[in-house]
């Protein structure tokens, strides 16, 4: 066991590992707008991304190789090597240039997220002390949410129309060597303005704009194609709208506001994603130059976030070399070499002990995934077409709401899990989740302060909540032999599960509507807040060796 100094040090390197996956999920869902118009992903591009990334099959994949590994050659062994894999998947996707090495890019990054959470949670429980394992927990998973905020705040800035968009944009026009579109000036043609009633069938504006409603929340709309005396320059056309009658100068600070890059060729696009029954204005701008250029330097940006992960993974790499093997580790491989044991899944699921645990944790976790991964992805995409928001303002109350979790994750559950009754912490901290969805579903997603009430209690309830409580179980209730490839398996069952239910959320809302999926989202909380409470297990401030004697008996 590492000395107190000893365990924080250790804790805070090997959280580094936290800051990364997280990161990474944000990262993707970050640009994927951006990526989407580069390479003009389909939506079956889009959804197969999800499902191998960091977030869902990826990480369920490399959970379950690397907590095997991790109980066979260490945990640091596993941990620290596999900063280079992660180094070479966020390296590959940000030198993407096609859909194929987006693709491996996010594979790699997900299967590395995935290696890394079950050795990493075991090394920082099975090095703190007994009285301050939940403290270190508690590190990790701050770790874990200023991650997001971090990237969140990254991608504020440095997104097209964020404060360090032009200076971006310019250090890619020098980074790149490519040319920075701008609009073709000639004539009444450029830009197309029109505004689109949702209510209305079918529109004409000045002989150059259709507007022809496809469904409540989407719109088609074809254009004459631009024969000004620049039309050789032409290099697309650059789609915006916004929400009818906002104030605002600029569009993109506006209410509801999109943007899409379409090719010279095109002269039509469906908008889809739309407030409901929302009337909007559209303004269709003809670009000159190289329209791919234009789309790479608005997504040079988010490579640049990318590459901040690159340098951060590097820096783990070197400070995680460093650290000792886990001791109870190297004990117990010593003990299994004299009795020629070794770990397996068969011997894992052979005790009904550790059955009991794997329900247990599973049930909770994967329940709370199927809340949390899908606001994960899909919140932002939430606020904009139920909530009328728009994507900067999203993107907002998403930063307020990762920074308040870094918040409470260390002056609530790191502070707290050593020293209060953990059955109590656990139902405090669920309740606000439970809260914070009943306000946004009842009292409504259009009303700002239900909005702001939502971001606080989600906030309050992910610091203390469940993910905090399952990272530090799920390194307790089971024996050193397996305890980090029963940690791969759970994450296994878990990331693949919500894999699924993302399709199935998204489906629901988009037919039922948000009430619906709100209604379905408090149901998962009132589910998780019951069973965490009744099953919280009695391990605070019990040494990892006392735990394992009291539920398998002395070896």
């Amino acid at each position: 066991m590492e000395t107190q100094k000893g365990s924080i040090k250790s804790t805070l390197t090997v959280s580094l590992t936290n800051y990364l996956d997280a990161g990474s999920i944000v990262a993707g869902a970050s640009g994927l707008a951006l990526w989407q118009s580069y390479l003009g992903l389909t939506a079956t591009n889009i959804a197969l991304l999800n499902a191998i990334s960091a977030n869902c099959f990826g990480a369920a994949l490399g959970a379950i190789i690397g907590g095997r590994l991790a109980d066979k050659y260490g945990r640091k062994a596993i941990y620290s090597r596999n900063m280079l894999i992660y180094m070479l998947g966020v390296g590959i996707i940000m030198c993407s240039v096609n859909f194929p090495m987006l693709l491996l890019g996010f594979l790699v990054t997900g299967i590395s997220v995935g290696i890394g959470v079950p050795p990493s949670w075991t090394y920082i429980s099975e090095t703190s002390e007994a009285n301050n394992r939940g403290r270190n927990i508690g590190i990790s998973q701050l770790a874990w949410s200023v991650g997001p905020a971090v990237i969140f705040l990254f991608g504020w800035l440095v997104a097209p129309t964020g404060p360090l968009g032009k200076e971006v944009r310019s250090l890619g026009t020098w980074v790149l060597q490519t040319k920075d579109s701008v609009a073709l000036t000639d004539g009444a043609y450029t830009p197309i303005t029109a505004h689109a009633s949702a209510t209305a069938e079918a529109q004409n504006w000045n002989d150059s704009l259709t507007v022809e409603k496809i469904a409540d929340t989407s719109i088609k709309i074809q254009w004459n194609t631009y024969t000004g005396e620049h039309a050789n320059d032409l290099g697309g056309y650059f789609v915006e709208w916004k929400q009818w009658r906002d104030p605002k100068d600029n569009w993109s600070d506006a209410d509801g506001y999109g943007s899409v890059w379409l090719g010279a060729d095109s002269n039509g696009h469906e908008i889809a994603g739309l407030a409901k029954n929302m009337d909007y204005d559209i303004r269709i701008t003809a670009m000159d130059g190289d329209g791919a250029g234009n789309r790479s330097l608005n997504l040079f940006g988010n490579r640049l976030i990318f590459f901040t992960l690159f340098l951060v993974a590097f820096v783990a790499w070197l400070l995680q070399r460093r650290l000792h093997e886990s001791a109870e580790w190297v004990e117990q491989k010593t003990l299994d070499a004299v009795k020629q044991q070794r770990s397996s899944y068969k011997e894992l699921l052979s005790h009904f002990v550790n059955i009991k645990a794997v329900v247990f944790l599973v049930t909770m976790y994967i329940l709370w995934n199927f809340v949390a991964g899908a606001m994960g992805f899909f919140m932002p995409y939430v606020y904009e077409t139920a909530g009328g928001l728009s994507n900067e303002t999203a993107n907002f109350l998403q930063m307020a709401m990762w920074g308040l979790t870094a918040f409470f994750s260390y002056f609530g559950f790191a502070m707290l899990a050593d020293k209060v009754n953990q059955r109590f912490l656990y139902a405090f901290g669920t309740f606000f989740g439970v809260a914070a969805w009943m306000v946004l579903t009842y009292v409504g997603i259009t009303s700002p302060a239900a909005l702001w009430a939502f971001v606080i209690l989600w906030g309050l309830h992910a610091g203390f909540g469940v993910q905090a409580f399952y990272a530090l179980w799920a390194s307790e209730l089971f024996h050193a032999r397996y305890r980090a490839a029963a940690q791969g398996l759970m994450f296994f069952l878990v990331r693949g599960g919500a894999a699924i239910w993302s399709f199935v959320f998204i489906f629901i809302y988009d037919k039922a509507g948000f009430y619906t999926a709100g209604n379905i989202m408090v149901f998962l909380m009132i589910a998780i807040l019951i069973v965490g409470t009744i099953w919280t297990p009695n391990t605070r401030c019990k040494t990892l060796k006392q735990i394992s004697e009291e539920r398998y008996g002395k070896e």
